[in-house]
């Protein structure tokens, strides 16, 4: 930051921290509380937008994507792929590695789940922390 823009506001600082504040006339909490009352609270209304649709049409449409693609592999490919996951699954070196896999995907699906849950209802996890302490 320029040091002159540093100085101008090291006056307004000192300026704010020693000129003395005044009193807020009488009622002006009330009057101020009578505003906030009578002011109508706006009602936020949910509206789709294409991006919510474009987002749903493609996810409905993966399943018949993957089918589709599916069937247009050669027979050989698949025979090849179908006999690969056989000796994965069945060799004794990949059970570790299957159950760290499904640990994985366990671990993220509590993640994902906690997430929700957290930004779903956020009063009660801090309501909770705040018991727990």
């Amino acid at each position: 930051m320029n040091e002159p823009m540093m100085e101008e506001i090291d006056v307004i600082e000192d300026a704010l921290q020693t000129w003395p504040i005044a009193q807020a006339p009488r009622g002006f909490s009330r009057r101020v509380l009578q505003h906030v009352e009578t002011t109508q609270q706006s009602v936020l209304k949910f509206r789709f937008t294409w991006l919510d649709y474009a987002l749903g049409l493609f996810a409905a449409s993966l399943p018949f994507l993957v089918l589709f693609i599916w069937d247009l592999l050669p027979s050989s490919f698949i025979m090849l792929l179908t006999y690969r996951l056989f000796l994965l699954v069945n060799s004794p070196q990949s059970e570790a590695i299957l159950i760290f896999f499904l640990l994985g995907i366990i671990g993220v699906l509590i993640l994902i789940a906690l997430a929700t849950f957290l930004f779903t209802y956020p009063k009660t996890v801090y309501q909770i922390l705040a018991d727990s302490s």
